[in-house]
């Protein structure tokens, strides 16, 4: 892929400029169901899930990258619209210090089933750091873990350093939102599940707590924990490696 070729791109629009900076609002996000992933890795992520891709924007100067001109490529393959941007429209599109030229609007995850099922189910509650969660988000990933369930008071989920920092994580999980935690706790409850807390101060660690095969597992802020209407679902609590 070539300049010229990248010069045979729709140019990126004012307005679809517009409405793509948007979505760094959590209000836009929430109104479009959707958000942005910027960066080749993230964009990389995205092709290889499930995620539905709306549209793509790239600079002239990132599709002579040939890792670039892959995800490109992968686009027109899957009738992804693609526009060219200049160096100035991405640059006031883009968050990081160092722009590849790349992003994507993606659709925000629809969960396909309703809240359950799995073995283990994470809880977060009152999360607030957007680093932190996308690398929680990372590790639930890595061990499997498909059900996230975020407390009306967390942070939320698409947020930019959320997305980034979750490296790809969170196009592959399914993210309830803005839950009425202590209500959805009382329901996994009554279906069977067994509510344990990861609380800093517990005298048992949560290895050693025996697994009953069905566990939903809560994690709180990092300045206050587990707020006091969710520790008073748990079953159990015990203490992270390290806490």
């Amino acid at each position: 892929m070539t300049l010229s070729f990248a010069e045979n791109l729709p140019p990126l629009s004012a307005n679809t400029l517009k409405s793509m900076r948007a979505l760094h609002l959590k209000k836009f996000r929430d109104a479009e169901k959707a958000f942005l992933a910027e960066g080749a890795r993230l964009c990389e992520e995205a092709l290889a899930s499930k995620a539905g891709i709306r549209q793509a924007v790239v600079t002239d100067d990132a599709v002579q990258n040939e890792r670039i001109t892959g995800i490109v490529a992968q686009c027109f393959e899957r009738d992804i619209p693609v526009f060219r941007a200049t160096t100035k429209q991405f640059a006031s599109l883009s968050e990081e210090k160092s722009p590849q030229g790349i992003a994507f609007v993606v659709d925000k995850p629809r969960p396909l089933s309703e809240i359950g099922g799995d073995r283990l189910v994470l809880a977060l509650d009152h999360l607030q750091d957007p680093g932190n969660l996308g690398a929680i988000l990372r590790s639930a990933d890595w061990f499997g873990l498909s059900q996230i369930l975020l407390s009306r008071s967390s942070v939320d989920a698409y947020n930019s350093k959320v997305v980034r920092s979750s490296m790809g994580a969170v196009f592959r999980l399914a993210v309830f939102e803005k839950l009425d935690l202590p209500k959805i706790l009382q329901e996994q409850k009554l279906q069977g599940r067994r509510i344990i807390g990861a609380v800093a101060n517990a005298k048992t660690a949560l290895a050693e707590i025996e697994a009953c095969g069905k566990e939903l597992l809560v994690v709180g802020s990092e300045a206050e924990g587990i707020s006091e209407p969710v520790m008073g679902m748990l079953d159990a609590a015990g203490a992270l490696p390290g806490a």
